[in-house]
């Protein structure tokens, strides 16, 4: 995707019952009482239940009192549940089983019963769960039950109706028939996040974990029809019947025997080898625990523990793990056969220990800048954001001929985490707070980070909804500083933007984004007070920040030239003779006229060689 992609830059765990449906009948009519009141609608009834009605995912109970915030007595029918949303106490106990062995009725069977939904039913189901997870059993919503329902994890029921016995390592009803299990990733369905060789070894690797203690080998196909599992990462409704929310709550889900599909989330922001985002590799472990048989089991430390607790350097099996699969596959030493017959360098050998190089060694080149911020204190350094990793660049020095910041070698790339720890790797955009100095806001999909510099920590972070209730932008495609006391955050055709003289986060008009031509991935802060950069691939355009009138003499501009970054340009090489003819002539003209756009197949070669220094001072 390289010389297409810009960046508008001014400087600054599960199973197949994982997120049942949100109804959009918000308003449809039901039967209830609450606290002795009448409820008519979905809506209200919601309302009405309080904190076992809420969102717990994604609000606030910072401030929320056990007790204060549930309704003392209330009846409903058990049919009006699958309207609640499934990251809601009553929507999450509903999903993980413990609202079906309370009722004593099938999952299938509470979408269409009249059965009664009583204080008695859910405080029985919060026992449940609080003993499961070895929390104080009290059937009350505390703070500890409600942390632990709030934290992401895999969406697979913990217990069921007709086998809800409650042990370590529990399996499935039906399990594989067959020593020989066949594999294959759906190419039109992966993410974004992560390089698809990253993906396939993770998954090769945690196959191979549990072939170590079983009896079955894994072999990767090429055609879905040949696999008896299929892996691919998915939006929303997706057509399982149980949909995901987004990010945060569940993160993926998988069948067990004999159905075969793992799906992930793809609203997540899947990572190898940091504490960013959520480890792919954790989460893939545990989901092929159900492909293969396994449920979820009670003890913290195995990997079919349902809960996501973060980064684990040291993946490995728990005995608890072990014990389980031995009984569902039998004892036994497997191994996993991928298409290349390898772990993906050809080398025939099967899957090996994970690259530390592509942790802790940056890339030798930039694909693309992500994002960048002006630190504005002396000597006024400039971060580039790029992948995992972030780069300084010195400030202008005019006396010195150094007319741009230029990239810093001496200081070196480094990783996000350890630089900005907290912030999230592949960021969307990047801006310094206008009302402190030492902060800048950074966002990534639908959430926004503050960083203080003085602290080197998030001190504060949310949704985009918190900033703009009313009418929030679904991600920030791009932040700037319009002036000393307004930013502006861009996102399709429209510009957010925050006034401090008002303290005002203002809602967007329609087509009031003036960088709308530009097809940008991403704007930070400017390098001056009146102009933006603009990124694409291996080049860059400056304009001014207040109406985005491009400046003739910065006109599509090779980075590694004026700014030093080592961007990629690995197409240059394969050139055709032709081609080559060709573009040395667009060379020529591009240095007599600053303006002259070269053609796509050029670009790298022209980045690659021209040299001529920036002469125009920007003021």
């Amino acid at each position: 995707m390289r010389g297409v992609l810009f960046t508008l830059l001014v400087v600054v765990l599960c199973g197949v019952n994982c997120m049942p449906a949100k109804a959009n009948k918000r308003g449809r009519a039901v039967e209830a009482t609450v606290n002795g009141r009448t409820i008519t609608s979905q809506d209200g009834l919601e309302r009405a239940m309080g904190n076992f009605g809420r969102d717990i995912v994604r609000d606030d109970f910072s401030d929320s009192v056990t007790g204060e915030d549930v309704p003392n007595s209330f009846r409903f029918k058990a049919k009006e549940l699958k309207n609640f949303q499934g990251t809601s106490v009553l929507g999450m106990l509903k999903q993980y089983g413990y609202l079906e062995v309370a009722l004593g009725i099938s999952e299938e069977e509470i979408d269409e019963s009249d059965s009664i939904v009583d204080e008695s039913i859910i405080r029985q189901s919060l026992k449940a769960f609080q003993k499961r997870y070895r929390l104080e059993v009290t059937g009350d919503l505390t703070d500890e039950t409600k942390q632990l329902l709030a934290t992401d994890r895999c969406g697979v029921k913990d217990v069921e109706y007709e086998s809800s016995r409650a042990k370590r390592y529990v399996t499935s009803k039906n399990k594989w028939d067959k020593t020989e299990l066949t594999y294959w990733y759906n190419p039109e369905k992966m993410t974004g996040d992560l390089p698809i060789e990253t993906i396939k070894r993770e998954t090769e690797e945690s196959f191979q974990m549990w072939a170590d203690h079983a009896g079955v080998t894994f072999r990767e196909v090429a055609e879905e029809r040949q696999a008896d599992l299929t892996l691919s990462f998915e939006d929303g409704d997706h057509g399982d019947n149980w949909p995901f929310s987004g990010p945060g709550g569940v993160l993926a889900h998988a069948a067990y025997p004999t159905k075969g599909w793992l799906h992930f989330d793809d609203a997540e922001d899947f990572t190898s080898g940091t504490s960013d985002g959520i480890q792919f590799k954790q989460v893939v472990l545990h989901e092929l625990g159900h492909n293969l048989g396994l449920k979820h089991s009670d003890v913290k430390s195995a990997t079919m523990f349902p809960y996501y607790f973060g980064y684990t350097a040291e993946l490995a099996l728990d005995q608890d793990d072990i014990l389980g699969i031995e009984d569902r596959l039998g004892k036994g030493k497997g191994t996993v056969i991928p298409l290349d017959g390898g772990d993906g360098d050809g080398d025939g050998d099967g899957p090996g220990p994970t690259e530390e190089a592509d942790i802790n060694n940056p890339p030798r080149c930039l694909e693309k800048i992500d994002a960048a911020f002006r630190y504005d204190k002396n000597p006024g350094y400039v971060y580039v954001f790029s992948g995992q990793w972030y780069y300084r660049l010195k400030p202008y020095d005019y006396e010195n001929n150094n007319k741009l910041p230029w990239y810093d070698s001496e200081a070196g790339p480094k990783r996000i985490q350890d630089g900005f720890p907290g912030l999230p790797s592949n960021l969307d955009a990047v801006v310094e707070n206008i009302n402190n100095a030492n902060q800048l806001y950074a966002f990534k999909g639908d959430k926004y980070f503050l960083f203080d510099t003085q602290s080197t920590s998030v001190v504060e972070q949310g949704t985009l909804a918190d900033l703009w209730p009313s009418d929030p932008p679904s991600k920030i495609e791009g932040a700037f500083r319009r002036s000393n006391s307004e930013m502006g955050f861009l996102s399709g055709d429209k510009m957010w933007k925050y006034k401090s003289n008002s303290d005002e986060w203002a809602v967007a008009e329609p087509n009031s984004n003036y960088f709308a031509s530009y097809p940008y991935q991403s704007i930070s802060l400017g390098f001056y007070n009146r102009w933006t950069w603009i990124f694409q691939g291996n080049w860059y355009s400056v304009v001014r920040n207040y109406d985005g009138k491009v400046s003739a003499p910065y006109t599509y501009r090779p980075i590694i030239n004026d700014i030093g970054l080592p961007m990629c340009s690995e197409g240059v090489g394969s050139l055709t003779t032709e081609t080559k003819k060709k573009c040395k002539k667009e060379l020529k003209k591009y240095k007599k006229k600053r303006s002259y756009k070269p053609s796509p197949e050029c670009l790298e070669f022209i980045a690659e060689n021209y040299s001529d220094s920036i002469d125009v001072e920007l003021d």
